[in-house]
């Protein structure tokens, strides 16, 4: 789930967000907040990733991941068999 800042940041409009993401093929939710995500004390920087388990308890948060560290968080918190590296 993608969460738009843009506004909060300077970084541009509800608009402006989903153009982009259309421009880019990107389909996963998005979030519009009414409030200023950003003004959390723990968020230092973008992008933010937070990994939440099935009961919603947050289970990893950094600014980056590679991906095959997101693949090891996400297979490890969800009980799944990770991938293999050629993504078979």
């Amino acid at each position: 789930m993608g969460l738009d800042v843009g506004p909060y940041t300077g970084l541009g409009t509800r608009s402006d967000a989903q153009s982009l993401l259309q421009e880019l093929g990107i389909n996963y939710p998005t979030a519009y907040p009414d409030g200023d995500p950003t003004r959390d004390p723990r968020i230092i920087g973008l992008p933010q990733t937070i990994f939440y388990d099935t009961e919603g308890a947050k289970v990893a948060r950094g600014g980056f991941f590679s991906g095959t560290t997101m693949n090891r968080i996400m297979t490890s918190t969800l009980g799944l068999t990770p991938a293999s590296e050629d993504g078979s």
